[in-house]
């Protein structure tokens, strides 16, 4: 019943394939790690609706995957990525609010 979870800044390389478990969790902090890969269990979460990713060495994301995530209407990504899907992304989130100034470029 987890809706919660706050992991940031924890040098967290990846994540345990055990998320997928948590399916009642609608914030998913992981801004400020390590994370090179984006975690692809992250898309069975369909109840998510704020998911950070900023500040991690991703070096790329799959937007159908975030595509999944029908609830989802904050996400931060590190700015090199978010400058490169912001378009892409916008298609598949209809929900998110691209307005914010975070996705000013």
């Amino acid at each position: 019943g987890l809706e919660e979870l706050y992991l940031s800044q924890n040098k967290i390389l990846e994540l345990p394939d055990s998320l997928e478990n948590l399916r009642a969790l609608r914030i998913l902090d992981l801004g400020g790690n390590q994370l090179k890969r984006f975690p692809k269990n992250i898309s069975t979460l369909k109840r998510l609706e704020v998911l950070y990713l900023q500040e991690n060495p991703l070096l790329d994301i799959e937007p159908r995957f975030l595509g999944r995530l029908y609830k989802l209407n904050d996400l931060r990504l590190p700015e090199n990525l978010a400058k490169f899907y912001v378009d892409t992304l916008k298609s598949w989130l209809p929900d998110v609010d691209f307005d914010k100034s975070y996705w000013k470029y």
